[in-house]
């Protein structure tokens, strides 16, 4: 058996995961960002039980491990997951993406409306206001965060549908029609799970990704830690193989 834990993910889970790991077994952290805190700059593809492959800005790399452990984060809910009927229209963008393309000035829509209430809708909300937008915030589980001035909060509000073509023209809600030109989902979180062979029942698979909303540095930590035991434990043969959930009370299987 290698004596090698591999680690996808260089945010507090992944590192916090191979601090816990130093000196007891060999970590490698991979991440696709060029930060000095991965050991391996590469996109993880596919995990076969044993041998990670990733791909990077130098071609396909293979690592041979004991154990990987998943540190990739947390999205929003999607539209699917989120139940929103109605028609498919330009505008409808996942928080990350809004953020991103916000940041970039490739999204600047003048009225839309965040679905949310935690830490990736006050991100969403900040990038747009910062655009010249005028933000409405639909949050179902009400305000979780402070948030950089909105001009409608409307909370306790579950989106049913979104309407328009070509592009987005209205949020319908229980009760209530937003107008408005673009809609960012922001809601809920569930983990990345983007590794053939690791996003269900992976063998020798361990995931450090909470889901409490806003998230917290402690909470990630705390993820990270316990994946290293895990990880240590079928590393060992100590511990039944399969998907393993670091934190099983405040996570969901994605």
């Amino acid at each position: 058996m290698p004596d090698t834990i591999a680690i996808v993910g260089a945010g507090a889970s992944g590192l916090a995961c191979a601090e816990a790991l130093a000196g007891r077994i060999r970590a490698v952290v991979v991440d696709r960002a060029p930060t000095r805190a991965a050991d391996v700059r590469a996109t993880a593809i596919r995990w076969d039980d044993r041998v990670l492959l990733a791909m990077g800005p130098q071609g396909s790399v293979e690592i041979e491990a004991a154990a990987l452990v998943i540190a990739t984060g947390a999205r929003p809910l999607g539209r699917a997951e989120l139940g929103l009927a109605g028609t498919r229209p330009a505008g409808v963008l996942p928080a990350p993406a809004a953020c991103d393309l916000a940041a970039a000035g490739r999204f600047a829509p003048s009225r839309p409306v965040v679905i949310g209430g935690g830490g990736w809708a006050a991100r969403a909300v900040a990038a747009l206001a910062g655009t010249g937008a005028t933000v409405t915030i639909v949050a179902p589980d009400g305000l979780l965060l402070a948030m950089e001035r909105p001009a409608a909060v409307h909370e306790r509000l579950t989106p049913v549908a979104v309407r328009g073509d070509p592009r987005v023209e209205r949020l319908e809600c229980d009760g209530l029609t937003l107008d408005c030109d673009a809609v960012v989902l922001a809601h809920g979180l569930v983990p990345i799970r983007n590794v053939d062979g690791a996003v269900v029942e992976g063998a020798r698979t361990v995931s450090a990704q909470p889901v409490a909303d806003p998230p917290s540095e402690a909470a990630s930590r705390t993820a990270g830690e316990d994946a290293a035991r895990t990880a240590l434990a079928i590393a060992a043969g100590e511990a039944t193989i399969g998907l393993w959930s670091s934190s099983p009370s405040s996570q969901q299987s994605g």
